[in-house]
């Protein structure tokens, strides 16, 4: 198991406005059908029919598999300049996920509709076990090369820094939500 300790500082939308969204997500076949529930449950919320949220995805032969559908977004200019120009087709100008505030509307925990990728961001799972972002003498392990030099360490949410936290205090309800409802759900 890969050993790391980061600090980092918590998501804050006002700095980023969704970086983390700008691919869409890789999800299962049940959350695939679960979402495709959720965009017919409510209808005034979505233009389009269930089918058009999701597309098949390839991210540099590494992923393959379904994913959330994207749509053109200009970012600020702290952008990554190895990330596309596209947002999450769910999320918002704002950064926002239009899932989350399905949920917080319905009065029930707020991250009930999204997928789990988007959860446990910045942290990953792997085989059952949380993965922090690595720190900064470390290696992302989205690394291609210099001109993708990363994913998570690129965002302010996964970068290590020296004014940061603990990584399990910082992610604290992350970490709760996947050990109370995601591994259960497995």
């Amino acid at each position: 198991m890969i050993k790391r300790n980061p600090k980092l500082k918590k998501c804050d939308m006002t700095k980023c406005a969704g970086y983390c969204c700008y691919d869409g997500v890789y999800i299962s076949d049940d959350e695939e059908k679960k979402l495709k529930q959720i965009i017919k449950n409510h209808p005034d919320d979505f233009e389009h029919d269930a089918e058009f949220y999701f597309e098949n995805g390839n991210w540099k032969n590494i992923v393959v598999g379904r994913k959330t559908k994207t749509r053109p977004f200009v970012y600020p200019d702290d952008f990554p300049k190895h990330f596309n120009q596209t947002k999450c087709i769910f999320s918002d100008d704002n950064g926002l996920c239009i899932l989350q505030k399905i949920a917080i509307r319905e009065n029930i925990h707020e991250w009930s509709y999204k997928p789990n990728a988007c959860i446990m961001f910045p942290l990953t799972v792997r085989q059952g076990h949380i993965i922090p972002p690595p720190e900064k003498n470390q290696r992302d392990d989205c690394y291609i090369d210099e001109n993708y030099p990363g994913y998570v360490n690129c965002l302010y949410c996964g970068r290590d820094c020296d004014n940061g936290k603990n990584w399990r205090d910082v992610l604290k309800k992350e970490i709760q939500y996947f050990n109370n409802v995601i591994s259960k759900n497995r």
